[in-house]
């Protein structure tokens, strides 16, 4: 890991969240022979480590139409509002800059509860 300061743009930064390198307790570099210096923070890598655990062994997404004028039938679940209610949390947290992980971790665990019965099944 290095934490030196970047002299050419302040600060080093996740390059997926953009969270600076004081924000987070690790930071992570490329390789130093590539033409880019791309870094990715502790609470990046947990979120991807989470997407890779899923378990389903299903990597096609079905899509979905966002236009649709139907109700979705998740509006109709009471888990729903605990959803948002954490999601809002999660938001807030990533947009302070505290430790997120935790909160994105409860918004997939409920995401997965609410729609993952669906996901990889058309």
């Amino acid at each position: 890991m290095n934490r030196r300061k970047n002299l050419d743009t302040g600060p080093m930064e996740c390059s997926f969240c953009g969270k600076a390198q004081f924000v987070v307790r690790k930071l992570i570099c490329n390789a130093s022979d590539f033409s880019r210096r791309v870094y990715i923070c502790d609470e990046c890598v947990l979120i991807c480590n989470s997407i890779l655990e899923d378990g389903s062994g299903s990597s096609a997404v079905d899509p979905v139409n966002i236009d649709s004028q139907e109700r979705h039938p998740a509006l109709d679940n009471p888990e729903t509002s605990r959803f948002l209610r954490f999601v809002e949390r999660w938001i807030r947290l990533e947009s302070s800059g505290a430790d997120s992980a935790a909160a994105f971790a409860e918004v997939r665990g409920i995401a997965l509860s609410l729609f993952g019965s669906k996901a990889g099944h058309p």
